[in-house]
């Protein structure tokens, strides 16, 4: 009962106006009704009474990202990481990067992530794939020694896969 929750978010809001996750679950609401805009502001108007939330940022981030804003996704994927660096964020960014071609930054965004997440089996499988597509087949085959010592078979086996037949194409 999609009005019935907002109404009471709403009342929420009234007693308890700094509180993120409000504003985030009332985003939610209106992203699931197709009302990014409404969402949007809900949140910025969330930002405006807690300007150091990364989950509003993270969720402002993730409307623009779906609907193609990559440059305001990243402003807001920035924003959260200079009050919580997280190694989830990296990997989306990288994502972004990487779908702009902009392969150094993604890996930079990589490189960040495993610092924060030595154990973090799909930044190394981005960062593998990434670097077949930069043709460094070497730099690849590392990703996959360290997924393998993740035991993330799967993960190395198809990154493995993508260096083989890059390998078959020279």
């Amino acid at each position: 009962d999609n009005p019935k929750a907002i109404e009471y978010y709403q009342k929420c809001l009234k007693l308890r106006p700094n509180e993120s996750d409000i504003y985030n679950n009332l985003a939610s609401i209106y992203q699931s009704q197709g009302d990014n805009l409404k969402a949007s502001e809900t949140l910025q108007q969330g930002l405006r009474l807690n300007p150091n939330s990364p989950d509003i940022y993270n969720s402002l981030a993730s409307i623009y990202q779906s609907q193609g804003d990559t440059a305001k996704a990243i402003e807001y994927y920035q924003k959260y990481l200079q009050i919580n660096p997280n190694p989830d964020i990296y990997n989306a960014l990288a994502a972004i990067h990487e779908d702009q071609g902009d392969y150094f930054k993604a890996i930079s965004c990589l490189h960040k992530a495993i610092q924060l997440n030595p154990k973090s089996a799909e930044a190394y499988s981005k960062l593998g794939n990434i670097l077949v597509i930069k043709g460094d087949r070497e730099g690849a085959r590392q990703q996959i020694y360290k997924l393998k010592e993740l035991n993330e078979e799967d993960l190395a086996v198809s990154l493995e896969q993508a260096v083989d037949q890059e390998e078959a194409r020279q």
